[in-house]
Protein backbone atom coordinates (compact mmCIF):
# COMPACT_ATOMS: atom_id res chain seq x y z
CA UNK A 1 0.00 0.00 0.00
CA UNK A 2 1.37 3.42 -0.76
CA UNK A 3 -0.37 6.85 0.36
CA UNK A 4 -0.96 10.07 -0.35
CA UNK A 5 2.22 12.37 0.52
CA UNK A 6 1.80 15.81 -0.69
CA UNK A 7 -0.26 17.37 -3.36
CA UNK A 8 0.88 20.07 -5.42
CA UNK A 9 -1.78 22.76 -6.09
CA UNK A 10 -2.58 25.72 -9.12
CA UNK A 11 -4.83 28.12 -8.21
CA UNK A 12 -5.68 26.32 -5.07
CA UNK A 13 -6.94 22.93 -7.38
CA UNK A 14 -5.46 19.66 -7.15
CA UNK A 15 -3.12 19.44 -10.04
CA UNK A 16 -0.56 16.08 -9.14
CA UNK A 17 0.11 13.38 -6.15
CA UNK A 18 3.04 12.41 -5.03
CA UNK A 19 2.34 9.27 -3.62
CA UNK A 20 5.15 7.53 -1.21
CA UNK A 21 5.74 5.32 1.78
CA UNK A 22 7.31 6.08 5.25
CA UNK A 23 7.99 4.10 8.00
CA UNK A 24 9.68 4.69 11.82
CA UNK A 25 11.67 1.66 12.99
CA UNK A 26 13.91 1.45 16.39
CA UNK A 27 16.27 -1.96 15.97
CA UNK A 28 14.36 -4.18 14.53
CA UNK A 29 11.17 -2.68 15.43
CA UNK A 30 8.54 -1.13 13.33
CA UNK A 31 7.30 1.85 15.44
CA UNK A 32 4.84 3.17 12.96
CA UNK A 33 4.40 2.77 9.25
CA UNK A 34 2.52 5.37 7.15
CA UNK A 35 1.89 2.67 3.74
CA UNK A 36 3.72 -0.63 3.49
CA UNK A 37 6.74 -0.99 5.41
CA UNK A 38 7.51 -3.80 3.43
CA UNK A 39 7.87 -2.28 -0.13
CA UNK A 40 11.40 -2.60 -1.69
CA UNK A 41 13.83 -0.57 -3.81
CA UNK A 42 17.59 0.68 -4.46
CA UNK A 43 19.29 1.92 -1.46
CA UNK A 44 21.13 4.39 -3.88
CA UNK A 45 23.06 7.03 -2.00
CA UNK A 46 21.83 7.08 1.78
CA UNK A 47 24.05 3.68 1.86
CA UNK A 48 27.17 5.70 1.54
CA UNK A 49 27.72 5.82 5.70
CA UNK A 50 27.82 2.00 5.49
CA UNK A 51 30.03 1.87 2.63
CA UNK A 52 32.36 4.31 4.53
CA UNK A 53 32.80 2.53 7.52
CA UNK A 54 33.16 -0.72 5.60
CA UNK A 55 35.87 1.29 3.46
CA UNK A 56 37.57 2.23 6.55
CA UNK A 57 38.17 -1.41 7.98
CA UNK A 58 40.24 -2.05 4.77
CA UNK A 59 43.00 1.57 5.62
CA UNK A 60 45.38 1.67 8.84
CA UNK A 61 46.21 5.00 8.55
CA UNK A 62 44.06 7.35 10.17
CA UNK A 63 41.46 9.43 7.89
CA UNK A 64 40.72 12.84 8.74
CA UNK A 65 37.02 13.59 9.44
CA UNK A 66 36.54 15.57 6.70
CA UNK A 67 37.80 13.24 4.45
CA UNK A 68 35.23 11.11 5.88
CA UNK A 69 32.46 13.29 5.71
CA UNK A 70 33.08 13.92 2.00
CA UNK A 71 33.08 10.28 1.29
CA UNK A 72 29.24 10.04 2.66
CA UNK A 73 28.14 12.86 0.26
CA UNK A 74 26.13 13.71 -2.24
CA UNK A 75 28.04 16.68 -3.12
CA UNK A 76 26.74 19.45 -5.33
CA UNK A 77 29.98 20.83 -6.44
CA UNK A 78 30.47 23.95 -3.64
CA UNK A 79 33.66 25.23 -3.71
CA UNK A 80 34.14 23.58 0.09
CA UNK A 81 33.25 20.53 -1.45
CA UNK A 82 35.47 20.65 -4.31
CA UNK A 83 38.19 22.14 -2.28
CA UNK A 84 37.77 18.82 0.37
CA UNK A 85 38.08 16.83 -2.19
CA UNK A 86 41.36 17.66 -3.57
CA UNK A 87 42.66 18.33 -0.42
CA UNK A 88 41.83 14.70 -0.08
CA UNK A 89 43.32 13.45 -3.25
CA UNK A 90 46.83 15.66 -2.21
CA UNK A 91 46.74 13.81 1.07
CA UNK A 92 46.39 10.04 -0.03
CA UNK A 93 47.65 10.87 -3.76
CA UNK A 94 44.54 9.52 -5.12
CA UNK A 95 44.94 9.18 -8.67
CA UNK A 96 41.87 10.56 -11.03
CA UNK A 97 42.47 7.71 -13.02
CA UNK A 98 41.83 5.38 -9.91
CA UNK A 99 38.36 6.42 -9.63
CA UNK A 100 35.82 4.13 -11.72
CA UNK A 101 33.68 7.16 -12.30
CA UNK A 102 32.57 8.21 -15.70
CA UNK A 103 32.68 12.00 -16.74
CA UNK A 104 28.39 12.60 -16.62
CA UNK A 105 27.02 15.90 -16.93
CA UNK A 106 25.88 18.16 -14.30
CA UNK A 107 22.35 19.34 -13.84
CA UNK A 108 23.19 22.11 -16.27
CA UNK A 109 24.18 19.63 -18.67
CA UNK A 110 27.64 20.26 -19.16
CA UNK A 111 30.32 17.39 -19.41
CA UNK A 112 32.28 17.37 -15.49
CA UNK A 113 36.15 18.76 -16.36
CA UNK A 114 37.47 15.72 -13.72
CA UNK A 115 35.91 12.94 -12.02
CA UNK A 116 36.40 14.65 -8.81
CA UNK A 117 33.22 16.75 -9.90
CA UNK A 118 31.40 13.39 -10.11
CA UNK A 119 29.00 14.19 -6.75
CA UNK A 120 30.26 10.36 -5.68
CA UNK A 121 33.88 11.03 -5.98
CA UNK A 122 34.79 10.83 -2.05
CA UNK A 123 33.10 7.62 -1.59
CA UNK A 124 35.27 6.54 -4.78
CA UNK A 125 38.18 8.28 -3.54
CA UNK A 126 38.06 6.24 0.34
CA UNK A 127 37.31 2.77 -2.05
CA UNK A 128 40.02 3.54 -3.77
CA UNK A 129 42.46 3.67 -0.40
CA UNK A 130 40.92 0.67 0.39
CA UNK A 131 41.79 -1.35 -2.32
CA UNK A 132 43.50 -0.33 -5.30
CA UNK A 133 42.03 -3.05 -7.62
CA UNK A 134 38.77 -2.89 -8.80
CA UNK A 135 36.85 -1.99 -5.69
CA UNK A 136 33.80 -1.85 -7.94
CA UNK A 137 33.17 -5.17 -8.94
CA UNK A 138 30.39 -6.82 -6.87
CA UNK A 139 32.83 -9.80 -6.31
CA UNK A 140 35.79 -7.46 -5.30
CA UNK A 141 36.66 -8.24 -1.46
CA UNK A 142 34.74 -4.85 -0.41
CA UNK A 143 31.92 -5.04 -2.21
CA UNK A 144 31.53 -8.67 -0.38
CA UNK A 145 32.13 -6.77 3.00
CA UNK A 146 29.67 -4.23 2.26
CA UNK A 147 26.85 -6.97 1.78
CA UNK A 148 28.27 -9.38 4.89
CA UNK A 149 28.43 -5.65 6.84
CA UNK A 150 24.02 -5.40 5.82
CA UNK A 151 23.13 -8.56 6.78
CA UNK A 152 25.29 -7.64 9.92
CA UNK A 153 23.23 -5.44 10.78
CA UNK A 154 19.83 -6.61 9.76
CA UNK A 155 21.08 -9.76 12.06
CA UNK A 156 19.75 -12.15 8.70
CA UNK A 157 21.55 -14.45 6.67
CA UNK A 158 19.33 -14.23 3.37
CA UNK A 159 18.94 -17.83 1.83
CA UNK A 160 19.82 -16.02 -1.84
CA UNK A 161 21.80 -13.20 -0.63
CA UNK A 162 20.84 -9.60 -0.53
CA UNK A 163 20.02 -8.61 -3.93
CA UNK A 164 21.78 -5.76 -5.68
CA UNK A 165 22.09 -3.47 -8.91
CA UNK A 166 24.36 -1.23 -10.34
CA UNK A 167 24.42 2.96 -9.18
CA UNK A 168 24.79 5.82 -11.11
CA UNK A 169 28.00 5.69 -9.96
CA UNK A 170 29.15 2.16 -11.32
CA UNK A 171 29.01 0.59 -8.02
CA UNK A 172 26.68 -1.98 -6.39
CA UNK A 173 23.49 -0.70 -4.62
CA UNK A 174 21.24 -2.70 -2.63
CA UNK A 175 17.69 -4.05 -2.95
CA UNK A 176 15.82 -3.60 0.33
CA UNK A 177 12.87 -3.23 2.28
CA UNK A 178 12.15 0.13 3.69
CA UNK A 179 11.88 -1.32 7.27
CA UNK A 180 15.24 -2.84 6.63
CA UNK A 181 16.69 0.13 5.33
CA UNK A 182 15.47 1.77 8.55
CA UNK A 183 16.68 -1.60 11.12
CA UNK A 184 20.06 -0.83 9.18
CA UNK A 185 20.76 2.91 10.51
CA UNK A 186 19.14 2.21 13.72
CA UNK A 187 21.51 -1.13 14.47
CA UNK A 188 24.46 0.80 13.11
CA UNK A 189 24.08 2.76 16.68
CA UNK A 190 25.49 0.15 18.49
CA UNK A 191 28.63 0.19 16.14
CA UNK A 192 31.28 2.42 17.50
CA UNK A 193 32.65 2.51 14.59
CA UNK A 194 29.60 4.55 13.21
CA UNK A 195 29.69 6.90 15.83
CA UNK A 196 32.89 8.17 14.16
CA UNK A 197 31.16 8.30 10.83
CA UNK A 198 28.14 10.25 12.52
CA UNK A 199 30.31 12.51 14.20
CA UNK A 200 31.76 13.51 11.46
CA UNK A 201 28.92 14.13 8.80
CA UNK A 202 27.37 16.46 11.32
CA UNK A 203 30.77 18.62 12.32
CA UNK A 204 30.58 19.02 8.12
CA UNK A 205 26.96 18.63 7.20
CA UNK A 206 27.71 21.05 4.39
CA UNK A 207 30.05 18.53 2.46
CA UNK A 208 27.07 16.28 2.93
CA UNK A 209 24.66 18.01 0.00
CA UNK A 210 25.22 21.59 0.31
CA UNK A 211 23.29 24.31 0.56
CA UNK A 212 19.88 24.42 0.69
CA UNK A 213 19.77 20.20 0.75
CA UNK A 214 17.61 18.90 3.13
CA UNK A 215 20.18 16.46 4.64
CA UNK A 216 22.63 19.04 5.44
CA UNK A 217 19.82 21.60 6.67
CA UNK A 218 19.01 19.09 8.94
CA UNK A 219 21.92 18.32 10.44
CA UNK A 220 22.97 22.09 10.80
CA UNK A 221 19.60 23.02 12.71
CA UNK A 222 19.81 19.71 14.80
CA UNK A 223 23.63 18.99 14.95
CA UNK A 224 25.02 15.54 17.28
CA UNK A 225 21.04 14.79 17.31
CA UNK A 226 20.03 14.08 13.52
CA UNK A 227 22.21 12.24 10.70
CA UNK A 228 20.34 12.70 7.49
CA UNK A 229 21.00 11.86 4.02
CA UNK A 230 19.52 11.78 1.16
CA UNK A 231 19.25 9.36 -2.57
CA UNK A 232 18.38 9.57 -6.00
CA UNK A 233 14.74 8.45 -6.78
CA UNK A 234 12.79 10.65 -3.85
CA UNK A 235 14.85 8.29 -1.17
CA UNK A 236 15.46 9.65 2.26
CA UNK A 237 16.87 8.58 5.72
CA UNK A 238 17.29 10.48 9.04
CA UNK A 239 18.51 8.91 12.40
CA UNK A 240 17.56 10.33 15.61
CA UNK A 241 21.09 9.97 17.86
CA UNK A 242 18.99 10.49 20.85
CA UNK A 243 16.02 7.83 20.51
CA UNK A 244 17.80 5.47 18.23
CA UNK A 245 15.01 5.60 15.80
CA UNK A 246 15.12 5.83 11.90
CA UNK A 247 12.95 7.78 9.82
CA UNK A 248 12.91 6.24 5.57
CA UNK A 249 11.09 8.18 3.11
CA UNK A 250 10.33 6.96 -0.49
CA UNK A 251 8.53 9.10 -2.94
CA UNK A 252 7.25 6.68 -5.34
CA UNK A 253 7.15 8.60 -8.59
CA UNK A 254 11.24 9.16 -7.67
CA UNK A 255 10.79 13.01 -8.12
CA UNK A 256 12.65 15.23 -6.09
CA UNK A 257 10.11 18.34 -5.79
CA UNK A 258 8.31 17.61 -2.51
CA UNK A 259 10.98 15.20 -0.75
CA UNK A 260 12.36 18.19 1.06
CA UNK A 261 8.97 19.56 2.30
CA UNK A 262 7.45 15.95 2.31
CA UNK A 263 10.54 15.20 5.00
CA UNK A 264 10.82 18.36 7.36
CA UNK A 265 6.80 17.82 7.56
CA UNK A 266 7.07 14.45 9.12
CA UNK A 267 10.26 15.32 11.36
CA UNK A 268 8.21 18.42 12.59
CA UNK A 269 5.28 15.89 13.21
CA UNK A 270 7.18 13.30 15.12
CA UNK A 271 8.82 16.36 17.42
CA UNK A 272 12.56 16.06 15.53
CA UNK A 273 12.15 19.47 14.46
CA UNK A 274 10.30 22.86 15.79
CA UNK A 275 8.13 24.34 13.15
CA UNK A 276 9.71 26.26 10.81
CA UNK A 277 13.01 25.09 12.08
CA UNK A 278 14.22 24.68 8.91
CA UNK A 279 12.90 27.56 5.73
CA UNK A 280 11.67 25.73 2.89
CA UNK A 281 10.07 27.35 -0.07
CA UNK A 282 6.55 25.32 -1.69
CA UNK A 283 5.95 27.82 -4.48
CA UNK A 284 5.22 27.25 -7.69
CA UNK A 285 6.27 30.09 -9.73
CA UNK A 286 6.15 30.54 -13.32
CA UNK A 287 8.23 31.99 -15.79
CA UNK A 288 6.85 35.94 -14.78
CA UNK A 289 8.11 35.11 -11.71
CA UNK A 290 4.73 34.87 -10.37
CA UNK A 291 2.88 32.43 -7.06
CA UNK A 292 0.83 30.18 -9.43
CA UNK A 293 0.66 27.57 -6.74
CA UNK A 294 1.96 25.43 -3.81
CA UNK A 295 3.30 22.26 -2.67
CA UNK A 296 1.82 20.84 0.58
CA UNK A 297 1.93 18.05 2.53
CA UNK A 298 -0.60 15.82 3.12
CA UNK A 299 0.25 13.08 5.40
CA UNK A 300 -1.14 14.49 9.77
CA UNK A 301 -2.91 17.52 7.27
Amino acid sequence: MIIDLAKVYRNNLTESIHYGIAVLVRGNTVIQSWGDSGFSCFTRSIIKPIQAKVSLSFISEEINEKYIAIACASHTGTPEQLSTLKEFSTAYKIEEKSLKLGLVKNSNGHKLGSKFEHNCAGKHSLMTLAEHNDYSKPESKIQQEIIQELQRLLNQQTPQGILSGTDGCGLPTFYLSLKEMASLFSNSLQDTDYKRIYAAMSKYPLLIGGPQQIDSLIMQARPEELIAKGGAEGLMMVLNLKNQECLIIKIIDGSSRAKNLITRHFLEQLNWLKSGEISLDDSLINSQGLKVGHIAPSVYS
